[in-house]
């Protein structure tokens, strides 16, 4: 604090190491560094109907919520302050247009939309009830 330093740790979306890697390398240089860039899926377009059964509130557990709205350019994840759009890789799974790697899988379709659905992120699945 006293030196006035700042840092700037620099992230790569595209790359298989999530959002932060380069960051990491910066700050350790002896870290491995993943160069893969993980494969964008391939958007399909799905009829409202269907866009529409994912829309709503999910929860993993309580204080872990995620709301899937529609938005001007997509589907729209919120999650407290964070937004991000996704997009639709078959009827039933979609994936995030910053961060390809990070995929939601809507099941359990009843007429009231997708009961469950299953985030899948670095590697881990978790699953998140309808709750709203």
């Amino acid at each position: 604090p006293g030196r006035r330093i700042g840092v700037v740790a620099l992230a790569d979306a595209a790359g298989g190491g999530g959002l932060d890697d380069i960051g990491r390398f910066v700050l350790d240089p002896q870290q491995e560094l993943d160069l893969k860039v993980a494969p964008r899926p391939k958007v399909v377009d799905l009829p409202d109907s269907i866009l529409s059964q994912a829309l709503g509130v999910y929860e993993y557990e309580p204080g872990d919520r995620m709301s899937i709205s529609r938005g001007a350019t997509g589907l729209i994840v919120t999650v407290g302050p964070s937004q991000l759009v996704i997009s639709p890789s078959s009827s039933t799974s979609y994936f995030a247009n910053a961060s390809p790697e990070l995929v939601l899988e809507f099941g359990d379709v009843t007429e009231d939309g997708a009961q469950k659905m299953t985030l899948h992120q670095d590697g881990k699945s978790y699953i998140y009830k309808r709750v709203e």
